[in-house]
C-alpha cells in the first residue's frame, strides 16, 4: 500500500531529509561554489626552451655537427723519476695523447694491403726540434717514436723534473739548426656532436556519453576557442594538455639515447634524444658542492675552470629550489661587505628590493637565477630520492659561439641549443607536434567509435653547441 500523501506534520529538515531515503541531495539543491579550485596552480613546467632555444626542421632521424679541437693542446706521459743534471731522458706519451686512425682506404682511393697486419697508424703529438716547458723547465725534442720522445734541458745546470700522470707539458714553439728542413706536418681535430630525434605520443579519450553530461563547475576549453563549458572532458583534455608539455620539455633536459642491447631487441625501432643534463655531466664544466650548502668559493672554482674552457660571461642559471636558497643566503651575507652586484633576471644591473637575488656578478661572471619548476615539483623532477632540488645548470646566454663561412671569412653565430623536428623539405609536413581528432561523436566522423580521442604526436631532439661552455652545481 502506497504511503499516504497527506500527513500532520511540520515542513522541517528532518521531514524533507526523510523524503528520499538515500539522500536529501536528491530533493535539496545543494550550494556548489562554480570555480574549480587550482590548489596546486597551473602546474605547467615550460619555459626552458622557449628563452634560450630557437627551432629548425629538419630531414633526417640523427644529426649533427662538428666542433673544433683546441688549437694547441698539451701532453701528459706515463710519469718518471727526474732526470740528471744537462742529461737527456726519454718519456713515454699517454695513450690518449698519441693520435691514432684507420689506414683503411677511402674512396675514391683503393690501397692494396693496407689494412694488412698494421690497420692502425699512430702519431705523436710532438716532433722534433719542439721546444717543450715541463714544470717551468725548458726542454728540446730531440727524437720521437709513436709513444715516447726524448727532451734535453736547453739552460745548463737544469734538468728534466719528475713527471705524475697528471702533469701537463706545454708546447710553446720549435728551434732549428741552420740548412735543416721543414718539420713533420700538424693537423687538429674535429669533435662530433651526433643525437638523435625520438618520437613522443600522448592521447585523451572522452566518450560521447560523457560528452553530454553536465558538471557543477564550469571548465574551460583549453583547444583556443575561449569556450567555457559545465563538461568534464574540457578538463580532462586540459590536463593531458599540460601533461604533453611538461613531459615533452622535461624529456629534453633528462633524456639518456638508448645504449643498452637488451632493450634494443625489445624495441628495436625505439630511440631516445640525449637530453641537456647528460651532455653536461659528460661535456660540460660541473661543480660538486657539499650538502651543507653551496658557498662563494664553489663559484670561484667553477668560474676557474669555465674560464679555462672559454665559457661565457653571461649565463643564466637554472636552479632547484634547495640551491637557489643555498645561493640566496651565501650571497646574502657577502652583500654586507658590498662584493657582489645584484639585477633582476633579465640582464640588468639595477638592483631589486626583494629578499631574494636574481642576478649577481662574480669575477666577471654573470648569473641569472631562475628557480626552476621542474626541479622542485614533487611528482616529477622534485620528487623524494631524486638529485634535482639541490641541481644547478649553468646556460650561456646567446648565440655566442662563432664560426666562419666558406672564402668570405664571414663571422657567424650559431645558436647556444636548438629544438630540432622532423620535417619534409619537400611537402611541408612538419612533425614539431601535431595534434588531431579521431573519433564518432560531436562533429568528428573518423571511425564508428562512440568517443572522441585528441592525439598528440611529436618527433624532435635537442641540440647543443659547444658543450664545454656549459656548467652544472651539484651535491
Amino acid at each position: 500500500m502506497p504511503t499516504p500523501s497527506l500527513v500532520q506534520s511540520g515542513t522541517n529538515h528532518n521531514w524533507i531529509s526523510s523524503i528520499d531515503a538515500v539522500a536529501a541531495t536528491k530533493l535539496l539543491k545543494p550550494e556548489i561554489y562554480p570555480e574549480m579550485v587550482r590548489k596546486y596552480g597551473d602546474q605547467l613546467l615550460t619555459g626552458f626552451l622557449e628563452l634560450h632555444g630557437t627551432e629548425e626542421g629538419i630531414s633526417a632521424l640523427n644529426y649533427l655537427h662538428w666542433e673544433d679541437d683546441w688549437t694547441h693542446e698539451t701532453v701528459k706521459t706515463t710519469g718518471s723519476a727526474a732526470g740528471p743534471t744537462n742529461g737527456t731522458v726519454t718519456l713515454n706519451v699517454q695513450g690518449s695523447y698519441a693520435y691514432t686512425y684507420s689506414t683503411t682506404p677511402q674512396a675514391p682511393y683503393i690501397v692494396v694491403g693496407s689494412t694488412g697486419n698494421n690497420p692502425q697508424s699512430t702519431t705523436n703529438p710532438l716532433l722534433n726540434e719542439q721546444i717543450v716547458i715541463i714544470k717551468g723547465v725548458q726542454c728540446l725534442v730531440t727524437n720521437v717514436t709513436p709513444f715516447s720522445f726524448d727532451a734535453t734541458p736547453t739552460v745548463a745546470g737544469t734538468n728534466v723534473p719528475a713527471l705524475t700522470t697528471a702533469d701537463e707539458i706545454i708546447i710553446p714553439g720549435n728551434a732549428h739548426g741552420e740548412q735543416t728542413g721543414q718539420p713533420g706536418s700538424r693537423n687538429s681535430r674535429l669533435n662530433k656532436y651526433e643525437n638523435n630525434v625520438m618520437i613522443e605520443k600522448w592521447k585523451h579519450t572522452t566518450s560521447g556519453s560523457a560528452m553530454g553530461e553536465m558538471t557543477w563547475v564550469p571548465f574551460e576549453n583549453y583547444m583556443g576557442s575561449g569556450q567555457t563549458g559545465w563538461m568534464w572532458y574540457f578538463e580532462g583534455q586540459d590536463k593531458e594538455h599540460t601533461r604533453v608539455l611538461n613531459e615533452y620539455e622535461t624529456m629534453f633536459l633528462v633524456g639518456q639515447n638508448i645504449t643498452n642491447t637488451t632493450l634494443a631487441a625489445i624495441r628495436p625501432t625505439t630511440t631516445i634524444t640525449r637530453g641537456i643534463i647528460p651532455d653536461i655531466e659528460a661535456n660540460g664544466v660541473r661543480r660538486q658542492y657539499s650538502s651543507l650548502g653551496i658557498t662563494r668559493n664553489d663559484f670561484e672554482v667553477w668560474i676557474r675552470q669555465a674560464d679555462a674552457q672559454r665559457a661565457s660571461k653571461e649565463n643564466t642559471l637554472w636552479c632547484g629550489i634547495t640551491l637557489r636558497q643555498g645561493i640566496d643566503q651565501f650571497v646574502g651575507n657577502e652583500m654586507k661587505n658590498g662584493a657582489i652586484t645584484y639585477g633582476v633576471f633579465g640582464g640588468d644591473k639595477q638592483k631589486t628590493i626583494d629578499f631574494g637575488f636574481d642576478s649577481f656578478i662574480l669575477t666577471g661572471y654573470t648569473f641569472h637565477m631562475k628557480t626552476y619548476d621542474p626541479f622542485n615539483y614533487p611528482k616529477m623532477l622534485g620528487a623524494p630520492g631524486q638529485p634535482y632540488k639541490t641541481m644547478g645548470l649553468v646556460i650561456p646566454v646567446g648565440n655566442v659561439v662563432s664560426s666562419f663561412g666558406p672564402q668570405g671569412g664571414t663571422k657567424k653565430t650559431v645558436p647556444t641549443m636548438r629544438l630540432v623536428y622532423l620535417q619534409g623539405k619537400g611537402n611541408g609536413y612538419s612533425r614539431r607536434m601535431e595534434q588531431w581528432l579521431t573519433g564518432g561523436v560531436n562533429g568528428t566522423y573518423t571511425n564508428d567509435l562512440d568517443q572522441l580521442d585528441i592525439n598528440w604526436r611529436t618527433h624532435s631532439g635537442i641540440e647543443m653547441f659547444a658543450i664545454n661552455r656549459y656548467g652544472q652545481f651539484y651535491v
